[in-house]
Protein backbone atom coordinates (compact mmCIF):
# COMPACT_ATOMS: atom_id res chain seq x y z
CA UNK A 1 0.00 0.00 0.00
CA UNK A 2 1.13 3.87 -0.55
CA UNK A 3 -0.24 6.49 0.80
CA UNK A 4 -1.00 9.61 -1.20
CA UNK A 5 -2.21 13.23 -0.82
CA UNK A 6 -5.46 13.40 -2.91
CA UNK A 7 -6.08 17.49 -4.54
CA UNK A 8 -9.13 17.17 -5.47
CA UNK A 9 -8.45 19.70 -8.37
CA UNK A 10 -11.56 18.41 -10.33
CA UNK A 11 -14.92 16.58 -8.91
CA UNK A 12 -17.65 14.50 -11.09
CA UNK A 13 -21.13 15.29 -10.59
CA UNK A 14 -22.90 12.17 -8.45
CA UNK A 15 -26.21 13.32 -10.72
CA UNK A 16 -25.37 14.12 -14.67
CA UNK A 17 -21.87 12.69 -14.81
CA UNK A 18 -20.54 16.06 -15.59
CA UNK A 19 -16.50 17.48 -13.92
CA UNK A 20 -16.24 20.70 -12.29
CA UNK A 21 -14.37 22.64 -10.61
CA UNK A 22 -13.31 21.81 -6.84
CA UNK A 23 -15.10 24.40 -4.44
CA UNK A 24 -12.44 22.84 -2.14
CA UNK A 25 -8.47 23.82 -1.15
CA UNK A 26 -6.17 21.09 0.38
CA UNK A 27 -6.02 17.76 0.30
CA UNK A 28 -6.98 14.18 1.74
CA UNK A 29 -4.60 11.53 2.55
CA UNK A 30 -5.60 8.00 1.35
CA UNK A 31 -4.37 5.02 2.12
CA UNK A 32 -3.80 3.70 -1.58
CA UNK A 33 -4.19 -0.19 -2.47
CA UNK A 34 -1.85 -1.74 -5.54
CA UNK A 35 -3.55 -3.17 -8.46
CA UNK A 36 -3.69 -6.64 -7.18
CA UNK A 37 -5.26 -5.51 -3.45
CA UNK A 38 -7.93 -3.55 -5.36
CA UNK A 39 -9.49 -6.61 -7.50
CA UNK A 40 -9.45 -8.82 -4.05
CA UNK A 41 -11.24 -5.55 -2.83
CA UNK A 42 -13.80 -5.74 -5.58
CA UNK A 43 -14.19 -9.32 -5.49
CA UNK A 44 -14.90 -8.75 -1.49
CA UNK A 45 -17.77 -6.65 -2.62
CA UNK A 46 -21.00 -8.59 -1.17
CA UNK A 47 -23.24 -6.02 -3.22
CA UNK A 48 -26.69 -6.99 -4.50
CA UNK A 49 -26.42 -5.00 -7.90
CA UNK A 50 -30.61 -4.32 -7.72
CA UNK A 51 -29.80 -2.21 -4.95
CA UNK A 52 -27.77 0.91 -5.26
CA UNK A 53 -27.58 1.67 -1.69
CA UNK A 54 -25.72 -1.34 -1.51
CA UNK A 55 -23.18 -0.14 -3.49
CA UNK A 56 -23.02 2.95 -1.62
CA UNK A 57 -23.06 1.28 2.00
CA UNK A 58 -19.70 -0.72 1.29
CA UNK A 59 -17.86 2.43 -0.52
CA UNK A 60 -18.63 4.18 2.45
CA UNK A 61 -16.75 1.31 4.46
CA UNK A 62 -13.99 1.13 2.37
CA UNK A 63 -13.97 4.89 1.87
CA UNK A 64 -13.51 5.03 5.53
CA UNK A 65 -11.08 2.43 6.38
CA UNK A 66 -8.43 3.99 3.70
CA UNK A 67 -8.86 7.54 4.28
CA UNK A 68 -6.14 8.68 7.21
CA UNK A 69 -6.96 12.36 6.69
CA UNK A 70 -9.36 15.52 5.66
CA UNK A 71 -7.47 18.54 5.52
CA UNK A 72 -9.73 21.03 3.34
CA UNK A 73 -11.02 24.64 3.57
CA UNK A 74 -14.09 25.88 1.15
CA UNK A 75 -12.83 28.37 -1.29
CA UNK A 76 -13.86 32.16 -0.37
CA UNK A 77 -14.82 31.22 3.10
CA UNK A 78 -13.38 30.49 6.26
CA UNK A 79 -15.08 26.87 6.61
CA UNK A 80 -12.39 24.11 7.29
CA UNK A 81 -13.44 20.43 6.94
CA UNK A 82 -11.60 17.84 8.92
CA UNK A 83 -13.01 14.60 8.75
CA UNK A 84 -15.59 12.60 5.73
CA UNK A 85 -18.78 12.94 8.07
CA UNK A 86 -18.26 16.99 7.74
CA UNK A 87 -17.55 16.82 4.20
CA UNK A 88 -20.85 14.68 3.88
CA UNK A 89 -23.05 17.36 5.03
CA UNK A 90 -22.31 19.18 1.42
CA UNK A 91 -23.40 18.10 -2.14
CA UNK A 92 -20.26 18.96 -3.49
CA UNK A 93 -19.00 17.09 -0.39
CA UNK A 94 -20.83 13.95 -1.34
CA UNK A 95 -19.64 14.27 -5.01
CA UNK A 96 -16.23 14.27 -3.17
CA UNK A 97 -16.26 11.18 -1.15
CA UNK A 98 -18.16 9.53 -4.05
CA UNK A 99 -14.83 10.61 -6.18
CA UNK A 100 -12.24 9.50 -3.60
CA UNK A 101 -14.13 6.13 -3.39
CA UNK A 102 -13.91 5.65 -7.72
CA UNK A 103 -10.04 6.82 -6.99
CA UNK A 104 -9.36 3.95 -4.39
CA UNK A 105 -11.45 1.01 -6.26
CA UNK A 106 -9.63 2.64 -9.81
CA UNK A 107 -6.19 4.26 -8.98
CA UNK A 108 -5.53 7.55 -9.02
CA UNK A 109 -5.73 9.99 -12.14
CA UNK A 110 -2.30 11.59 -12.70
CA UNK A 111 -3.06 15.65 -11.85
CA UNK A 112 -5.29 15.36 -9.03
CA UNK A 113 -2.15 14.48 -6.34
Amino acid sequence: MKVITYKPNKITDAETGEPYDSPFEGSIKIEMPSYEERIKMARAMKVDKENPLDMGEEFIKLINKRVMDVSLSVKGSEDNIDCLEDLGYFKEGTDLINEVGRTIMRGVQLGNR
